[in-house]
């Protein structure tokens, strides 16, 4: 029955593809080859392919597109479609309807989050753009600019599907973590500055909100997240509502030249100036903060682009298990098909794409030439312990000397990677390569956390404090890190 609906509504698409005028079509193949240090989970194939497949109209200011991919990498096992496609995944990617007219834009659908910089290193929105349902709204008027965005991020979550639920814990995880772990999550991220010629400066504004996927009131009103979360937590009101919510905030400035492009970008988690004032103080909130700085100039030997990042250890999490950390998924790993595999820090970051505890600076270069257009890139990052969904990590709380922490791990993990790409156009079929060359030095691994491993030993309050989530820790493992992909695309406009 379900493969003669799948034949039905395929033939139904064909004849609404050839009623419409205009059409974009386009579908492309790739293969990777990648060795165990480039995976990006302990369960990826190192040799896989994948599929591409969608459809674009422009009919006006309207946009309509969606994208189908299916491939066979198995990053998360799990089967997908019913049992019907074996080892294959599926998803929709770069799907839904846009707007824009005369500076009012809308946005609805599944597409990727981009920041308001220009940068692999953006903070508010991570420079992987990962996909995410959104509702957008944007105005661009004179010197003035405003995006107000809605992404949903967990919605009726599977109960079997995060570590702390699968039984495999080191610790028994009780039923109000449980609930909390699957609570409904959604965020609202709004961007507003000035506009002075080529020169931008603006605010932008992060809040996570739990118990909700969608939240009208933080959508709607136009006031700063931490403004409305304060509003809507104050205790005592019949309009009083639960769940945590994770506020954050910082500036931007960028600079659009004839031939160059410059930015700055900070973000602030969390401020805590009382050691500046009380040197003597001993416990401290910790400062959770990120900044990045970066540009790029065209030459005449190609475009070239310097960016440096990082972010103090703590910043993007939350402090207690309701997991409103600054992550797509609430866990740092989940059980797929039996098997424990944890999330990587691209795929799992809303903002800064390496996460906390980081440094990394990249260079880029570009160029088109009448062969092909090609582009590479060379990485450096050093990247201590790191804790997405596990409050404090390893530990029941902060202590006197986590006030300011960055880097001061006894082992940090050190990856160099270079990335170099090119592509080539005959009319409507595209042909590109994709190659990763690099070596990292003890490479995180994800560990549990167990009595022996906390500073507080066999405290009970660990039950309380951690929430049996697996974190990130560098490890004695290094390796070469080494991928390929081949990749070709058509496109067809009927």
């Amino acid at each position: 029955m379900m493969k003669k609906s799948i034949l039905i509504a395929a033939v139904l698409f064909c004849v609404l593809v050839a009623a419409l005028p205009a059409l974009d079509i386009s579908g492309g193949l790739l293969f990777t080859v990648q060795t165990d240090a480039a995976k990006p989970t302990v369960s990826s194939d190192s040799l896989w392919g994948a599929f591409r497949g969608g459809m674009y109209q422009k009919a006006g200011d309207f946009e309509f597109l969606w994208t189908v991919v299916v491939d066979n990498e198995r990053k998360y096992p799990q089967e997908a479609l019913g049992g019907l496609s074996g080892s294959l995944s599926y998803d929709i990617e770069d799907a839904g309807l846009r707007y824009k007219h005369d500076g009012f834009g809308v946005v609805l659908g599944k597409f990727a989050n981009r920041d308001m910089v220009d940068s692999p290193y953006s903070l508010f929105a991570s420079g992987a753009g990962n996909q995410a349902l959104m509702g957008e709204i944007s105005v661009e008027k004179g010197k003035f600019f405003y995006t107000d965005r809605w992404m949903g991020l967990n919605h009726n979550l599977d109960t079997g599907l995060y570590y702390t639920d699968s039984g495999m814990n080191t610790w028994p995880t009780s039923q109000t973590t449980t609930a909390n772990l699957y609570r409904d999550r959604g965020l609202v991220l709004k961007s507003f500055g000035l506009k002075s010629g080529r020169l931008r400066v603006g605010y932008q504004d992060a809040l996570l909100f739990t118990g909700d996927y969608f939240n009208i009131d933080v959508f709607a009103i136009p006031a700063p997240g931490w403004l409305i979360q304060y509003a809507a937590a104050a205790a005592g009101r019949p309009w009083t509502r639960s769940g945590d919510m994770n506020a954050m905030l910082g500036f931007f400035a960028d600079y659009t030249g004839d031939d160059w492009y410059a930015y700055g970008q900070v973000l602030v988690d969390d401020l805590n100036l009382d050691k500046v004032f009380d040197p003597d103080k001993e416990y401290c909130a910790p400062n959770k903060l990120a900044a990045s700085l970066g540009g790029k100039v065209e030459t005449g030997a190609g475009t070239f682009g310097a960016y440096v990042a990082g972010a103090t250890r703590y910043a993007f999490e939350s402090v207690r298990n309701e997991y409103y950390s600054y992550t797509y998924y609430p866990g740092s790993a989940v059980i797929s098909d039996g098997q424990l595999v944890g999330i990587p820090m691209e795929d799992l970051m809303i903002g800064y794409i390496n996460g906390e505890n980081n440094f990394a600076a990249m260079f880029t270069w570009q160029k088109a030439l009448p062969v092909a257009d090609l582009a590479g890139s060379l990485e450096f990052k050093l990247t201590g312990e790191q804790s997405p969904a596990n409050p404090w990590h390893d530990q029941v709380g902060v202590g006197a000397n986590d006030w300011f922490r960055w880097l001061d791990d006894p082992v940090l993990e050190k990856k160099l990677t270079l990335k170099a790409g090119a592509s080539r156009s005959f009319g409507p079929f595209t042909v590109w390569a994709d190659g990763t060359l690099g070596y990292v030095w003890n490479r995180l691994e994800l560990v549990e956390v167990t009595a022996e491993d906390s500073d507080s030993g066999s405290d009970e309050r660990l039950r309380e404090a951690d929430g049996s989530e697996p974190y990130w820790r560098p490890s004695a493992d290094c390796g070469f890190i080494g991928a390929l992909t081949l990749g070709c695309t058509y496109r067809y406009t009927p």
